[in-house]
């Protein structure tokens, strides 16, 4: 009887669904209303941070240099640690290394330095710009002067900005990609050790080259000045959406990260196959190709006024560097040329399957093909997240000189053409000389009764005398 009674009670266990229609309605449109609010709290709690992060762009763009120069630092520092690992650990080798890559970054931006300020004749100054270079300050000083807007004075070679983004690559290429090398040499050296700090250390090697590289695409792209005066080159980026800017530098950062495992694991492959004598024969060989393209398009000069071998160098310190890293801002026509950035990348692709995928070793085949896989993915994701006119500038085939004559020719402002002119003259005259020369016959009298804010004293000092005619005019400037 109790078994009984109990089946005859109603149901209360709240799981149990209503079947009056007015209550089922009641119940939906609660839940929707309840919905909506949360979505709603969400959405303006987002839009929120977005305006802040908008309005405050400026403080957010000094944080993101400021914490790239501490993780430079930072980087050096670990790679110091590493040194005395190697040491205590009796891989003398790799510490030797260690210690020519930290000597090597060193003596080239000294010398980046001194080619940066000689013509000022200043040793006082160059004395100063020395000891923040060994004092391994140089990141953060270049950080706060490009955060504060420095312009460049007159003497001085490139501007802020450009010498902070030079120091950068001269990291990368002297002793953050060499020691990724070094640290995967060492590990793969004692594969019984199961420490798990050369792991950490190689990871935080890889991770910070591949922000560097992605920052320094950001801070070009994402100037505004740079914008205004090349509006074809620069604006790839999306900075009205914080969403699509942060899909599109997260598959930027993907791709830095995927070329630096492809580049590294090459590397290892070629010297089990044929010790350092292939590996150096390979690495030199792709250099000596890039510069023989570059010399039969006629296109091997570069923009800045400086020695022939300082140009090899630097050329090549760009190719390694891009080869490494996939760094966006190498696809300038100035530097590298989009077509060029593209292929480094393709055949960094095809180099990496073909010595990863012929292996016996399946994990090996395992690796090649998620590393290869990753940076076709994050190439094409991240050319297809941009417009197509700014897609078109990592595809095409256009030279240095080229470039500038065309965007002279297109120019909206004379503060553009005049940006045109600013570069080395060699770059521009043969294909434009006339033009400029007729331009600014017509636009100096009027720039020095008017005195335009762009029309500064770095500006006067870069127009050439040959084209201007009027002895008065050349007397005022």
């Amino acid at each position: 009887m109790a078994s009984d009674s109990l089946l005859e009670q109603e149901p209360t266990f709240s799981r149990v669904r209503s079947t009056d229609p007015e209550k089922v309605k009641a119940k939906k449109l609660s839940i929707g209303r309840e919905r909506s609010l949360t979505f709603t709290s969400v959405k303006r709690v987002t839009s929120s941070i977005s305006l802040k992060i908008k309005r405050n762009r400026h403080i957010v763009a000094k944080l993101d240099l400021y914490f790239t120069a501490a993780l430079s630092i930072s980087d050096m520092l670990c790679d110091i640690v590493m040194i005395f690992r190697y040491f205590s650990r009796g891989q003398g080798g790799f510490a030797l290394a260690s210690i020519i890559c930290v000597g090597l970054n060193l003596a080239v931006q000294s010398y980046l330095v001194f080619v940066q300020h000689r013509q000022k004749n200043d040793w006082l100054l160059m004395a100063k710009e020395q000891t923040i270079v060994f004092s391994l300050l140089k990141p953060g000083v270049d950080a706060h002067r490009v955060a504060t807007s420095m312009k460049q004075g007159v003497g001085e070679v490139t501007d802020s900005q450009t010498e902070m983004t030079y120091m950068k690559i001269v990291e990368l290429v002297t002793e953050s990609i060499p020691g990724t090398i070094i640290q995967l040499f060492a590990m793969f050296s004692a594969r019984g050790d199961a420490s798990v700090m050369p792991v950490l250390s190689l990871a935080s090697s890889i991770a910070t080259s591949a922000f560097i590289a992605t920052q320094i695409g950001y801070e070009w792209d994402a100037d505004q000045h740079k914008r205004k005066i090349m509006p074809s080159l620069y604006g790839y980026l999306n900075l009205k959406s914080l969403r699509r800017l942060f899909w599109q530098l997260s598959w930027l950062f993907l791709l830095s990260v995927f070329t630096l495992m492809m580049r590294a694991f090459t590397c290892v492959m070629l010297f089990e196959r044929g010790g350092s004598k292939l590996l150096v024969a390979v690495l030199f060989g792709e250099l000596v190709g890039f510069l023989l393209i570059k010399t039969a398009r006629g296109d091997i000069d570069y923009w800045a006024d400086i020695s022939f071998p300082s140009v090899l160098t630097q050329r090549s310190f760009l190719f390694f560097c891009c080869s490494w890293t996939a760094c966006p801002q190498f696809r300038h026509p100035l530097e590298l040329g989009g077509a060029m950035w593209s292929l480094i990348i393709m055949w960094t692709v095809a180099l990496a399957a073909t010595l990863g995928l012929t292996q016996q070793d399946e994990a090996v085949r395992t690796l090649a093909a998620a590393v290869c896989t990753g940076t076709c993915v994050s190439y094409v994701i991240f050319l297809a997240s941009m417009e197509s006119k700014y897609r078109n500038t990592f595809l095409r085939a256009l030279t240095g000189k080229g470039f500038l004559r065309d965007e002279y020719r297109n120019a909206g402002t004379d503060e553009a053409k005049m940006f045109v002119v600013s570069y080395k003259e060699s770059y521009w005259r043969p294909e434009v000389g006339d033009e400029v020369k007729e331009w600014l016959q017509s636009k100096l009298p009027g720039w020095l009764e008017e005195q335009p804010e762009w029309f500064d004293q770095l500006r006067r000092s870069q127009i050439p005398d040959w084209a201007i005619e009027h002895p008065e005019v050349l007397l005022r400037l």
